[in-house]
């Protein structure tokens, strides 16, 4: 059962601002590295030995459509045979059981660079609303990376459980097994990828000089949108079959595109990056399912209306701060499955990568959430950077949560 998603009123959305521009010089260097004209844009794609993108959160999407009111999406099913390069916001479904799904809005901070998927089916056109002119384009995959400073989110609830379990047993074709979950809001920047960083490497190019070009993972990523305070990625949640990940064969890793849920805590995908031994990638991904960890305490604090203040912010969006608070949590988080190492030639020889199922127990919530607190207290006074309001702030934080 499928309904028509309705308009947001229009003029209230603030669309999200496709904002390309390149300097004279940057256009010069780039161009002259590349073997372009001086004044040739950057194209799509470029003459490569080869791109081995890092795999992205499987569980996060690029939205079609960028705007300021996602609800009329928010909770609802993702048809179960699709794959990740086919999901996107409008190919969800509201059905009977939509009725016990609610939801609600709730501050969230932190900077992030991340790896989305995005439907090819789309092919990311940003004609639609929130996007401008143009075409976007994905190349020869539907992995593009998001840079971006994240500001609330739009998060689904079931008002009655007990309801919609028994929605889902008299109606199962009314209740697939995923949802979505969760929007975010912010202000940041798409990139498609378009080269190997090793194709550039001898020409001596800066990638501060470069409008429109940018490095990460050795990979030359091509700047394509600009978005400005608006919902522009979802996450997709499990309400059904969570007990897949404990029958599952150890060898299995579909737990890593449908993360399992559970009334007893949270699980958490890691992803190493590229390590030199399968070891260090093991560390790496356990590493990033902390920092993880240590994001959704911070939303909890935050949600929890428990304080606002710059102490919470800095929590959230200081990259010391959350290593320190992750090795503090090293002892509450833990890997409950592994994915099989992948290797990948490089440039600089073989890699290893992998992922972890990681689990957080909701016991631990409001204790977790102290032990942080503390921590981001004691690494803001190492530096010199705790001022008396913000100690204050955060004493008022551990208080309210005994």
């Amino acid at each position: 059962m499928t309904s028509t998603p309705r308009q947001a009123p229009t003029g209230a959305p603030r669309r999200a601002r496709l904002a390309r521009s390149t300097t004279a010089a940057a256009c010069a260097l780039l161009g002259a590295a590349l073997g372009l004209g001086a004044c040739q844009k950057v194209p799509d794609k470029l003459p490569s030995r080869g791109i081995t993108v890092p795999p992205p959160d499987q569980s996060i999407f690029l939205r079609a459509s960028f705007d300021d009111d996602p609800s009329t999406y928010i909770g609802r099913f993702l048809p179960d045979q699709l794959s990740p390069s086919q999901i996107d916001e409008n190919e969800a479904m509201a059905t009977r059981c939509s009725a016990f799904i609610t939801h609600k809005e709730i501050k969230a901070s932190g900077t992030y660079d991340e790896y989305y998927n995005a439907s090819t089916n789309l092919g990311l056109a940003v004609g639609s609303p929130g996007l401008g002119g143009g075409n976007l384009g994905v190349g020869d995959t539907s992995t593009v990376r998001v840079r971006y400073d994240l500001t609330r989110k739009m998060r689904a609830e079931i008002a009655d459980q007990a309801g919609f379990d028994q929605c889902c047993a008299a109606a199962p074709d009314q209740c697939p097994d995923f949802i979505i979950g969760e929007f975010f809001f912010g202000t940041g920047h798409v990139f498609q990828a378009v080269g190997a960083q090793s194709d550039f490497d001898a020409d001596g190019v800066s990638p501060t000089l470069m409008a429109e070009v940018d490095f990460k993972d050795e990979v030359v990523w091509k700047r394509q949108s600009n978005f400005d305070e608006v919902y522009f990625a979802f996450r997709k949640q499990r309400v059904r079959n969570a007990s897949q990940a404990a029958s599952a064969d150890p060898d299995d890793c579909s737990w890593a595109n449908n993360v399992p849920s559970s009334l007893d805590g949270k699980f958490f995908v890691g992803v190493s990056s590229p390590a030199t031994n399968e070891a260090d990638a093991r560390d790496l991904a356990m590493r990033n399912a902390r920092a993880q960890v240590v994001r959704f305490l911070g939303e909890y604090i935050t949600s929890a209306s428990i304080t606002n203040s710059s102490a919470v912010e800095g929590y959230l969006q200081d990259e010391k701060v959350i290593t320190a608070v992750a090795e503090a949590l090293v002892s509450r988080v833990k890997d409950q499955r592994w994915c099989p190492a992948e290797t990948l030639e490089t440039p600089k020889g073989l890699m290893f990568t992998t992922r972890v199922l990681a689990f957080f127990p909701e016991a631990d919530k409001k204790e977790a959430a102290r032990e942080a607190l503390k921590v981001t207290s004691s690494s803001l006074k190492a530096e010199g950077r705790l001022d008396a309001a913000t100690e204050a702030a955060i004493n008022k934080a551990l208080g309210a949560l005994q």
